[in-house]
């Protein structure tokens, strides 16, 4: 890989024209980069890289046949020691038609995935349903546990961990979960796998369940605080009835309370823009996340303006992080365990091309790392790798424009961040 990568550094006020710098001033062009899975990976489409925190198992789906016991072409999820490259394929049960959304414990000795499963019969839909696996062991249990021994209906879909696997976020249409709504509502639980037991996260100070849709669940890595987006209009703050938008969301446990963050109040104007993908740092005190901007009259427009925002809960504000020529064309945020690096998605302007960019925190820091279109990028918790997917052929090398997962060293993580024993 080629990449001549100049940095910059600049007072906030000057954001505008460090954004003007970066962007005419480096040349990052990855061609023939080596997609995680090796030769093998073009052979199919690869998604939604999920990284360990110390950098050193990745986690992704993939319809690529990247080990000799797949022998079908559906989607199957895959996790790799980096140091020796080798995939190895999650197993599915016979009844499965397909599994994906993997996603790694902070410490790596788990994965959680959902695994979508056929009963043969014509009358009875698939039925989704997670599991959490221990890598060294390969215990495998199913989330929710036994459906509490109710009929087995819905779906448990996008499963998130904390450090260990102790903790699963995860999202669920099924009735039997304690949701009676007709049509099922889909909400955001949390499973706890000391207990064996599933608790409703997207629900007022009452208890009462979320009245619309829920999605996007972030885990802490301690367990204690749950993101998510939510459609609904009876949490808390309550909404009116007309409101259609998804709003950002964070759940503490121990407090009990549900904190709606794109608030007017915390500097964020909701009439103006909506919240979209979103990330968190490991202790669930900081999240940027990505807002499509309202332009009436213009619908195609809006769909395409994306910027970042951070939120602190410590004090309770929302800032704007993108502006200059990354203003309006910044999405997929994803965020370091210490909150310091964020990686996100620059979609391009005009003549100047999509990349992939690293926002140090810190230093007030931002780096273009790769040229081309990529998407989902992921960062280990330490900041240390970065990892994202791509078919664009300037980064491949070819015209398959098969999606592929790549990992990369983080340009912007020096040896003087690397923690030391004792600090």
């Amino acid at each position: 890989m080629d990449a001549r990568v100049r940095w910059f550094r600049f007072a906030r006020h000057d954001r505008g024209l460090l954004a003007l710098l970066i962007v005419l001033g480096v040349s990052s062009v990855a061609r023939a980069l080596d997609p995680v899975g090796g030769a093998n990976a073009a052979a199919g489409t690869s998604w939604r890289p999920s990284l360990s925190r110390d950098g050193s198992r990745i986690a992704f789906e993939s319809t690529a046949r990247l080990s000799p016991d797949d022998t079908d072409r559906g989607m199957d999820v895959y996790v790799i020691n980096l140091p020796t490259g080798t995939p190895r394929r999650l197993p599915r049960s016979s009844r499965s038609v397909g599994s994906g959304g993997a996603s790694l414990s902070g410490d790596g000795e788990a994965v959680a995935y959902h695994v979508v499963e056929v009963s043969g019969r014509p009358d009875v839909q698939p039925l989704s349903v997670v599991l959490l696996r221990d890598l060294d062991s390969d215990r495998v249990r199913r989330i929710p546990p036994g459906w509490f021994g109710l009929k087995a209906d819905g779906e448990a879909v996008l499963p998130t961990l904390g450090r260990t696997g102790r903790f699963v976020a995860f999202t669920s249409n099924a009735p039997g979960l304690g949701i009676k709504r007709d049509p099922p509502v889909r909400g955001v639980f949390l499973y706890e796998a000391d207990t064996d037991k599933v608790r409703l996260i997207s629900r007022n100070a009452r208890g009462v369940a979320a009245n619309r849709p829920s999605a996007e669940a972030r885990v802490s890595q301690d367990g204690r605080v749950v993101a998510f987006l939510s459609a609904a209009t009876n949490l808390d703050p309550a909404l009116p009835s007309n409101s259609l938008s998804y709003h950002l969301y964070l759940a503490d446990r121990s407090s009990g309370t549900v904190t709606r963050v794109d608030e007017i109040e915390r500097g964020f104007d909701s009439a103006g823009w909506v919240a979209g993908r979103f990330s968190m740092d490991d202790g669930g005190g900081r999240l940027v996340f990505e807002a499509r901007q309202r332009l009436p009259g213009k619908p195609f427009d809006s769909l395409e303006t994306n910027d970042l925002f951070l939120f602190e809960a410590s004090s309770g504000a929302v800032t704007r992080l993108t502006s200059g020529l990354f203003a309006g064309h910044s999405h997929s945020p994803a965020m370091s365990g210490n909150g310091r690096w964020t990686v996100f998605v620059y979609a391009g302007a005009g003549k100047d091309p999509p990349a992939l960019v690293v926002y140090d925190r810190q230093r007030d820091l931002w780096r273009r790392v790769i040229d081309g279109a990529c998407g989902r990028p992921a960062i280990s918790g330490d900041g240390r790798r970065l990892a994202f997917e791509s078919g664009d052929p300037n980064i491949s090398g070819d015209k398959s424009k098969n999606s592929r997962i790549y990992v990369i060293d983080n340009p912007s993580f020096e040896e003087e961040d690397r923690p030391h024993a004792g600090h």
